[in-house]
């Protein structure tokens, strides 16, 4: 959760399956999903997300994709990051 946001929401998929909603805001600055996997190992992961943030002009709402792969093994978390692309945010899990 950024400085300027007002609300994020981020869907979250593993191997083409959604396994979660991520939402942040001013009340909820922080948001975690369980995900359990068949078996430890590397899995596709895209994201997807909504972002308003409080700029200049007033609310606006930019969206965000991402993807990758992830090693997976028993207990191990990871987070969402993301940078300012040209007209999108460029998000991450790491």
């Amino acid at each position: 959760h950024g400085d300027l946001q007002i609300t994020e929401q981020i869907s979250v998929h593993i191997d083409g399956r959604m396994v979660g909603t991520l939402t942040v805001d001013a009340v909820h600055p922080t948001s975690t999903v369980t995900v359990t996997v068949p078996k430890p190992g590397r899995y596709d992961y895209t994201l997807d997300s909504r972002t308003t943030f409080d700029l200049e002009s007033g609310p606006t709402e930019i969206p965000g994709h991402g993807s990758g792969q992830i090693d997976v093994k028993a207990g191990t978390s990871f987070s969402v990051v993301y940078e300012i692309g040209q007209d999108e945010l460029l998000l991450q899990l790491q």
